[in-house]
């Protein structure tokens, strides 16, 4: 009996390291690697999000919550119509689209569990800080969508919503989709 109990209580202890944190259709490496590419490269402009040391909201943001538009609440039906849009503007298959959009809906609400120099994670929102999605990415791992928010103070915010690629092994903005500055 104490032999059973024991496979079980270790059993239910290693579940979690065997699962993934962010969604059950990408690796959690995948992610992880994307996610340090992108807080730590430089972009080719003066951007905000160039800034290091970078204090990140800890928990990621659905694509389904993230505000593209800065008139409009985010809502189930809106991103539907959105999404679709934004997938219009990007050359997808048509498996590269049910590979997102399964992405978006299998989204599990977690913590960040990034390790990158510089980058600190945060649980109150103040002044100068980002808040990211979890990227989605086509079935190939060549693209991905990602949308990326800064706070920097009472009326000074903006968010954008991008296309990424895969270039020379790191992942850099290939396209700018939508967004919004206050």
């Amino acid at each position: 009996m104490k032999a059973l109990l024991l496979v079980l209580i270790l059993l239910f202890v290693n579940i979690p390291a065997f699962s993934q944190t962010y969604n059950a259709l990408v690796p959690d490496s995948v992610i992880t690697k994307f996610m340090q590419d992108v807080l730590t490269n430089k972009e080719p402009y003066q951007s905000a999000f160039n800034k290091l040391p970078k204090k990140v909201f800890y928990k990621p943001i659905s694509l389904k919550t993230a505000s593209w538009d800065l008139r409009e609440l985010p809502s189930e039906t809106e991103f539907e119509i959105k999404f679709d849009k934004l997938l219009e503007k990007v050359e997808l298959t048509k498996e590269d689209v049910a590979f997102l959009k399964a992405q978006v809906n299998g989204f599990n609400d977690t913590i960040w569990n990034l390790a990158i120099p510089r980058i600190s994670l945060k649980k109150k929102h103040k002044k100068n800080y980002f808040v990211y999605s979890v990227p989605i990415f086509t079935k190939d791992f060549k693209k991905a969508v990602f949308w990326r928010y800064m706070y920097c103070g009472s009326l000074c915010a903006y968010s954008e919503l991008h296309t990424y690629k895969l270039y020379k092994g790191k992942w850099v903005i290939d396209e700018y989709i939508a967004g919004w500055i206050s």
